[in-house]
């Protein structure tokens, strides 16, 4: 059988986006997500999603509220 790692990752816009945080932390009062130290600056959504997929991940599911569960097989 296989067996999957998971992690869920958001992206909310060009500067507002989650890296390493299960589930995502939010920064209030913007609402947004706090970026994680080391963040990789402004990003479209394509650049966003192959930093995801770096190491063997694949996206798995997509939100339209912006979030993201991403796989790899383990």
């Amino acid at each position: 059988m296989t067996k999957w790692a998971h992690k869920v990752r958001g992206y909310y816009g060009y500067k507002h986006y989650t890296g390493d945080e299960y589930p995502a932390e939010i920064d209030y009062p913007s609402g947004f997500p706090r970026t994680p130290t080391g963040h990789k600056g402004s990003m479209s959504i394509e650049e966003w999603l192959d930093w995801q997929c770096e190491g063997g991940w694949e996206l798995f599911k997509f939100h339209p509220n912006g979030w993201c569960v991403f796989r790899k097989q383990i």
